[in-house]
């Protein structure tokens, strides 16, 4: 998946706030690592997952950096290994003689089962439109297949159902959840076909009533249409069936928080780390509740355990940096910010943050930098607008300033009250046009 689409698409639709040079973002973070990763840098990802034996994990990555270069033999060879590691752990774990975890087989039964080409029903895999997912993916439509799995979609429901009576019952767990309906109805989720995916879903929960997987993509789904007592009741039938389903306790919490349930998400989010202390969503989202109910402490310690989960989430950098910055730290503040941008590229509410730290420093040509930059990449940002005007403030330009704050109202900026009060601003307080436009604003 283009990440920096989904992060362009993120940053249009987040929630922001712009309460001064800052202009820190309120919008919430990336997905669970489990299921889909928040950052480029898959390798590194994987050698996290390996050093904590989470070979799942680690394969999953493999695959998600294969669907991002799928002419990589390095990254083939590399994913064939990890299926091996995983398989073999699961084996350790239950072991069933005579009846090896070998998904490859089952694979090639399918693909006999269907009359279809391996390598092509690969390139289908792996050449599939994927949606691109907002609020930083962290609601992927996600079936756990490995590259081939894709044959299942052109498997019949009765040959699904013969195969299934046939293997082992190791591998039967697994197979339930790849049905055909569930994965076309995720493919059509991919595309942003919802309502059809819905209708997949349902279908599968005819095959298999109650599985997780699929009540979790039907969540998704209603999620991604703006349904949310719908997704939240799937999720909620989901932890039903299975009462550590980390992802649906993720998507509850974050459904809480699209609500305004700010209890209720933080409650959910700490019932994720206390089934999984590892969870880097989790240590994510409560170190933006608690940035944003002004308890900077309890969000610096989440943002630091985010980080040590993963060292180049630019989230954990960028929570890192607001906090740093609500201190007054400003040099810290920017060289977290750096380092979030330096993960993704495309993190424009990293580069507004940016230049209002580098305005605090006074290091204002590179303050119109990042902001420039921030500018071209989404050309409706208002807090890049409001920060520009404080640089040209601080640089005794009141024309400059006062087109620039002109701009940011045009864009959406609604914190109107700073421009009254903010501190930045005091170079151009006897200005006519910054006067005129007070009145106007009657602030």
């Amino acid at each position: 998946m283009d990440l920096k689409i989904i992060n362009k698409v993120r940053r249009r639709k987040g929630i922001r706030r712009f309460g001064s040079i800052l202009a820190m973002s309120l919008t919430a973070v990336a997905g669970p690592i489990a299921c889909s990763p928040g950052e480029s840098d898959y390798r590194a990802m994987i050698e996290i997952c390996l050093a904590q034996d989470r070979f799942e994990d680690a394969y999953r990555l493999a695959l998600a950096a294969l669907r991002s270069d799928p002419g990589s033999r390095e990254l083939r060879e590399r994913a064939a290994s990890l299926r091996a590691k995983r398989d073999a752990a699961v084996a350790e774990k239950a072991p069933l003689p005579g009846s090896p975890f070998d998904s490859e087989r089952i694979l090639r039964r399918f693909v006999e089962a269907s009359r279809a080409d391996l390598e092509e029903i690969e390139r289908e895999y792996l050449t599939a439109p994927r949606f691109p997912a907002a609020e930083g993916d962290i609601f992927p439509l996600v079936v756990n297949m490995e590259p081939g799995m894709m044959g299942v979609v052109f498997v019949t429901v009765e040959d699904y159902r013969r195969l299934l009576s046939e293997i082992s019952p190791l591998t039967h767990d697994w197979l339930v959840g790849q049905n055909p309906y569930l994965t076309q109805g995720v493919l059509l989720g991919w595309q942003g076909r919802f309502e059809e995916a819905l209708e997949l879903f349902r279908m599968a929960l005819s095959l298999h009533e109650g599985c997780a997987r699929t009540l979790n993509n039907m969540g998704v789904a209603y999620f991604r249409m703006g349904r949310l007592d719908e997704a939240r009741e799937r999720f909620e039938e989901s932890l039903r069936t299975d009462g550590t389903n980390v992802f649906a306790l993720n998507s509850l919490g974050r459904i809480a928080l699209e609500l305004g349930q700010t209890d209720a998400a933080s409650r959910f989010f700490r019932r994720v780390l206390h089934l999984r202390q590892g969870n880097l969503t989790a240590h994510l989202m409560l170190g933006y509740l608690n940035f944003r109910q002004g308890d900077y402490e309890q969000a610096h310690g989440y943002y630091q355990r985010a980080h040590a989960l993963d060292n180049r989430s630019a989230e954990a950098c960028f929570g890192l940096g607001t906090v740093m910055a609500q201190k007054g730290r400003w040099s810290e503040a920017a060289a977290w910010l750096e380092r979030a941008i330096a993960s993704d590229q495309a993190h424009l509410e990293a580069y507004v943050a940016l230049g209002g730290a580098y305005g605090k420093l006074e290091e204002y040509d590179k303050a119109k930098g990042v902001l420039g930059r921030a500018l071209e990449l989404e050309p409706d940002l208002p807090g890049a607008y409001y920060n520009l005007a404080c640089v040209h403030a601080a640089l005794q330009d009141p024309s400059r300033a006062v087109s620039y704050l002109e701009k940011a109202l045009e864009k959406g900026f609604t914190e109107k009250i700073l421009l009254r009060d903010a501190p930045e601003l005091d170079y151009i307080r006897d200005d006519p046009d910054f006067r005129e436009l007070l009145e106007r604003l009657s602030v």
